[in-house]
């Protein structure tokens, strides 16, 4: 009987079930709010011009962060929760209470972090971005890595003393998923390192819809869209937005290094991701697809580095050569690790990065780079 409390534990949300398969999971549900906000808009659109229509439907809880608080009855966060129940569509409160909810997110438990992490990943889908939406679903995505890895832990805590105390189990499922939990438990404390990034300092506010077709200044560069794309790299599941600001970016740069900088920079964290989880699976098809990411990664590189000019000095120049030689490497070491196959490009993307970085070599963070390079240049020879 309380083996399959256990079992029944981990089969309510299916990313403690699955946890290497944590984003997807995530993501699935997070389509479901995005539907649920979409609908929403839609009603108050026909509500505006037909006279008596119902402009919410019956049920708000996906969208008003109800199961925030179901255990905090008396805090302003529920306050908040019944205001954004009667507006759905009322970003101003929603970012006030996940605001709340990081203001306390001491109090609440791993489903209330679930909660406000998807409705924070709601707020930075929403054509209105602004700097304090995306540090709110960065700090949500930590508190809920936070928590979850915490959650895993006590379920392999209690599969483990289950094995150990009863040592007639003789159920290969039991063992199968006490190791799969444990495995997932090691794979979100690394998407919590992978996924680390410090918050926006400089306030600045961005609509996508008006943006497109806009002349850019180098301001809004340097004091928005930088920042904006560095963070939302770092959002796995914001991605839709992260693609519409650099193809915002790419009306009005597109003869720079800057959009092929970001983009690589996108595809590495990506596959740091997808490598760190398929290192569990021992499943070469699995494997591949982490592989696909690096060199996604180091394509959008190369055509950046084709836009450097002869004599790089500019930070956005200096950043792209060293991404280069920091992917190439990257690449190679992969394929030591994974006794993978080394094609040829891959050694050429190698010397060509090396080159690429003796028109830097004086900066002191280069020197590290190319000794790296020079050590794997040297395996494969």
């Amino acid at each position: 009987m309380e083996n399959e409390n256990l079992f029944k534990e981990i089969q309510a949300y299916p990313e403690l079930n699955s946890p290497l398969n944590f984003f997807p999971i995530i993501n699935h549900d997070l389509e479901k709010y995005n539907s649920k906000y979409r609908n929403a808009e839609k009603s108050k659109i026909f509500s505006s011009v037909l006279f008596g229509f119902e402009k919410n439907s019956n049920d708000s809880s996906l969208l008003s962060g109800e199961l925030i608080w179901k255990d905090n009855l008396k805090s302003n966060g529920k306050n908040l929760s019944k205001k954004l129940s009667k507006d759905l569509l009322n970003s101003k409160i929603r970012s006030e209470m996940i605001n709340e909810f990081i203001q306390n997110h001491d109090q609440h438990d791993y489903l209330s972090a679930r909660e406000a992490y998807l409705l924070s990943l709601v707020e930075v889908d929403n054509f209105d971005l602004n700097s304090y939406k995306i540090n709110d679903a960065i700090n949500c995505q930590n508190i809920f890595l936070k928590k979850l890895h915490q959650k895993l832990y006590d379920l392999f805590q209690k599969f483990r003393s289950k094995i150990v105390d009863d040592k007639e189990i003789k159920d290969s499922s039991f063992k199968e998923k006490s190791k799969e939990i444990e495995m997932g438990c090691n794979f979100i404390s690394n998407c919590k390192t992978v996924l680390s990034v410090k918050p926006i300092h400089k306030y600045f506010e961005l609509n996508l819809k008006s943006a497109f077709g806009k002349k850019l200044s180098l301001k809004e560069i340097t004091e928005g869209y930088d920042p904006f794309c560095r963070s939302l790299s770092h959002l796995p599941l914001a991605q839709i937005t992260l693609d519409k600001i650099i193809e915002i970016l790419n009306q009005s740069f597109s003869r720079t290094p800057l959009i092929g900088l970001y983009e690589s920079k996108k595809y590495e964290i990506l596959s740091s991701l997808e490598l760190s989880r398929t290192i569990f699976l021992k499943n070469k098809n699995e494997e591949n697809s982490g592989l696909k990411f690096i060199e996604a990664s180091l394509n959008h590189i190369k055509t950046a580095v084709d836009l450097v000019g002869y004599a790089p000095n500019r930070s956005v120049e200096i950043a792209t050569l060293m991404q280069y030689g920091h992917i190439s490497y990257q690449l190679a070491k992969y394929c030591r690790l994974n006794n993978f196959e080394f094609k040829d490009n891959y050694m050429y993307d190698l010397r060509n990065s090396n080159k690429y970085l003796n028109k830097i070599s004086e900066r002191s963070e280069v020197l590290g780079l190319q000794k790296n390079i020079d050590k794997i240049i040297e395996y494969y020879v």
